[in-house]
């Protein structure tokens, strides 16, 4: 059952649950995270990106996390996404990496 809201954007069900796992994990880890629906704003000392969560075709449709268009890791794999996703943003970096 998926819902499509005034965004055009579908919902999956565990998305919302999943989108906020990961805004607790990366908040915990340092990052600034601001959140619309299922999308995260995720803001470190090196840039900004943003965070989807959707369903991937090419794997039955499973949720997963998206980064600038680029598949990231499984939804339900939101230790994985968070370490990898701080990272890109540059939260953990000691100076001059």
């Amino acid at each position: 059952m998926t819902n499509t809201p005034t965004n055009g954007v579908e919902e999956y069900p565990h998305q919302y649950a999943r989108t906020y796992s990961l805004q607790q994990r990366l908040t915990g880890l340092g990052c600034d995270v601001a959140r619309e629906g299922n999308a995260l704003e995720v803001t470190g000392p090196a840039k900004t990106v943003t965070v989807l969560s959707r369903p991937r075709p090419n794997d039955d449709g499973r949720l997963w996390f998206e980064v600038g268009g680029e598949w990231l890791d499984p939804a339900d794999h939101v230790v994985d996404a968070g370490m990898r996703i701080a990272t890109m943003v540059g939260v953990g970096r000691v100076e001059g990496e």
